[in-house]
This record gives C-alpha cells, structure tokens and sequence, in this order.
C-alpha cells in the first residue's frame, strides 16, 4: 500500500470516518487514504499535470457531501467524487481564466470539448 503506513500514524481512532489527501506528494502518481469507519482504503490516481488546481479542495468536500446520500457508502462517495474532481482537472486546460492558479472546469461533463459554453436551448 502506497500511502497507508504513513497515515496510520496521524489517524485519530475518536474520529468515525476520516480522508486524507495526499495529492501535494511528489511523483506522477498520488494516493489519498479513507477510512470510513471500518477499513481504511487506499484511493490511487495519475496525477493531473496542470496549473488549475484553485477550488479542488471545495469542489471535493462538496462533491462527497453531495454524494453521500445518492450512494450505499462512504467509499463509494469518495471514489465517485474524486473521479468528478480528476475529470474537473484533466478538463481545466480548456479554460483560461485570470492569471494565476485557474479553476477546475466543473461543467467538463455537460460542456463539448472545444471549451466552449454549451449552445443555451
């Protein structure tokens, strides 16, 4: 397990369930740990090489929040999200916004490829 021994010793047992994210690790792959109350699960990933990362940390605690109550787990929760997140991600390229650290792109999904806003009906 890639992340699982270093996180281990952070956990704090008096909390029922617990997400770890460790995608500020170096490497091409990142690892983020949940422990949902009974096991813990190691959730692996390539890593998104982009600049837009400004909002990942938000879209995610609010994608899971979201998604809690429309799936049978806390896992199931968190992969669902974070796969949204990464879509989010490898879709940012698309849009060029201010001058810093971009936004992920939240409509990658409902938006054509180009980048461009979806023809209004």
């Amino acid at each position: 397990m890639l992340g699982l021994p270093r996180f281990k010793g952070h956990f704090d047992p008096r909390i029922a369930i617990h997400f770890q994210r460790l995608g500020h690790l170096l490497g091409d792959r990142l690892v983020d740990i949940l422990f949902d109350g009974t096991e813990f699960v190691e959730l692996p990933a390539a890593r998104v090489a982009t600049k837009n990362t400004h909002g990942t940390g938000c879209t995610l605690s609010s994608a899971i929040a979201a998604l809690l109550p429309q799936r049978t787990s806390v896992a199931a929760a968190v992969r669902d999200a974070r796969e949204y997140v990464l879509g989010a991600l490898r879709a940012s390229s698309q849009l060029s916004v201010g001058s810093g650290h971009g936004p992920l792109h939240h409509f990658f999904a409902l938006w054509p490829a180009s980048g461009a806003p979806a023809p209004t009906r």
